[in-house]
C-alpha cells in the first residue's frame, strides 16, 4: 500500500475528520466516550483537482474543494451562508462600520484585534484538544512508527502543514484591502479576496511552510491559541478517524490494483 498524504483535517467539539485525495474519515465521540466513524468519499473531479495542484483554477475554489463535503449537508449550509455573505458585502459600497465618518483605520483594527482574541479564545477552550490530536494522529503517521495510541500520545501537538500558516497572510490581506479599497474606492471584499488568492498561489509555489516569518507565526498561533494538549478521549477520537481513512484507503488500493 502507497503512503496516504494528508491534503486537510478539521476538528470541531467532539468530531476529528481527516481527508485524504480520494476519502474524509469522520469520528466523533458522544458524552459517554463512545466514537464512531464514517467514510466518504470524494467525487472524481474533486480527486483530480487535489491531486494536480497546479490546474488554473482560483485557489480558493481548491481550498472549498479540498474542505467541502458534499455529502454533509452542514456543508452546504456552511458554503450557502460564507456566499450569501460575501454577496451581501459586495453589493454594499463598503463595511458599514468602515462609513461612519468618524471610523478610523486604528479603530477598525482595535475591534477586529478583539474579535480575533474572542473567536482565539473560544477555539482554545472547545477545540483546543481535538485539535492538538488531529495533528498528532497525523505526525503518528508520517513518522513511520506504529499507529496506536501511545504513539499518537508521544507526538508534538503543533503541525507546519496546519490551516493556522494561512492567519497572517490573510490577516494581512484583509488589513492590506481595508487600505486600498479606501484610496481606490472598491468594495473591500473584493479587493481582499484578489490579495487571498494570490497569498494562495504564494503558498502553492513556495510553500508558507518554508517562509520564516509565515512559519513562526503558524506554530506560536497553535501552541498558545489553537491547541491545548490533548486529553486520551480526544486521541482516541484522531485514531479511529485516522484508521478509518487507512482502511478506505487500503480498500481503494487493493480495487485499484486487482
Amino acid at each position: 500500500m502507497n503512503r496516504v498524504e494528508f491534503v486537510a483535517g478539521v476538528s470541531t467539539w467532539r468530531r476529528i475528520s481527516l481527508m485524504s485525495a480520494d476519502f474524509i474519515a469522520t469520528a466523533r465521540s458522544d458524552k459517554r466516550g463512545k466514537i464512531t466513524t464514517t467514510v466518504s468519499r470524494r467525487p472524481r473531479y474533486a480527486s483530480y483537482l487535489i491531486r494536480h495542484r497546479f490546474v488554473p483554477i482560483p485557489r480558493l475554489l481548491r481550498m472549498i474543494i479540498i474542505l467541502f463535503n458534499v455529502r454533509s449537508w452542514k456543508s452546504w449550509l456552511v458554503l450557502g451562508l460564507l456566499l450569501a455573505l460575501e454577496v451581501h458585502q459586495c453589493r454594499e459600497p463598503g463595511y458599514p462600520v468602515f462609513n461612519q465618518p468618524l471610523t478610523s483605520l486604528a479603530k477598525v483594527l482595535s475591534v477586529l484585534a478583539a474579535e480575533l482574541c474572542l473567536l482565539l479564545l473560544l477555539i482554545r477552550t472547545f477545540i483546543g484538544r481535538w485539535h492538538a490530536a488531529e495533528h498528532m494522529a497525523v505526525a503518528a503517521y508520517e513518522s513511520g512508527e506504529a499507529v496506536d495510541i501511545e504513539t499518537i500520545q508521544r507526538q508534538n501537538r503543533v503541525h507546519d502543514r496546519c490551516g493556522g500558516r494561512f492567519f497572517l497572510p490573510f490577516l494581512l490581506a484583509f488589513i492590506a484591502a481595508l487600505l486600498i479599497a479606501r484610496r481606490i474606492r472598491v468594495n473591500e471584499t473584493v479587493v481582499m479576496l484578489i490579495i487571498m488568492e494570490c497569498f494562495l498561489w504564494l503558498d502553492t509555489l513556495a510553500g508558507f511552510a518554508k517562509l520564516p516569518a509565515f512559519a513562526q507565526a503558524s506554530r506560536l498561533l497553535q501552541h498558545y491559541a489553537t491547541t491545548r494538549p490533548a486529553g486520551l478521549q480526544e486521541v482516541k477520537t484522531a485514531h479511529a478517524a485516522l484508521i478509518a481513512l487507512l482502511e478506505a484507503e487500503s480498500g481503494y488500493s487493493a480495487a485499484a490494483s486487482a
